[in-house]
């Protein structure tokens, strides 16, 4: 168990639907054309792996009673990689526009605060 930092919480706080306060970011990766059709369950695995390591992707924020403290992380026992994890493809003709609307998009959705606070998009078809 840990304490938000008051920036943290601060964030949380200041946060509404019709502003977000999280952050994102894109890369752009280019399968191998062996690789082409499995590329998502590639990209999945890997990162499945390695956010197991890291304790803070399995943690949630818990809210103190009567919110007279920050609130808490605390482990998500139920981590939902298929909530974590998606796989979406772009439509044709998936060009970068197409993946920065669809990425604006999905910024604009609050996150899930019942759950760790990362989701990431695997896109293909640009």
């Amino acid at each position: 168990m840990e304490r938000l930092s008051a920036v943290d919480a601060a964030f949380l706080y200041a946060e509404k639907p019709e502003m977000p306060l999280h952050v994102g970011g894109i890369t752009v990766l280019e399968p191998k054309p062996e690789d082409q059709d499995g590329f998502f369950n590639i990209i999945a695995e890997n990162l499945k792996q390695r956010m197991m390591d890291i304790p803070q992707m399995r943690w949630r924020v818990a809210e103190q009673p009567f919110n007279l403290d920050y609130p808490i992380w605390v482990e998500d026992p139920d981590l939902d990689w298929d909530y974590h994890l998606v796989h979406e493809t772009l439509p044709k003709p998936g060009t970068m526009k197409q993946l920065y609307d669809r990425v604006g998009e999905l910024h604009m959705e609050l996150l899930d605060r019942s759950k760790p606070l990362f989701r990431q998009y695997i896109f293909d078809g640009l």
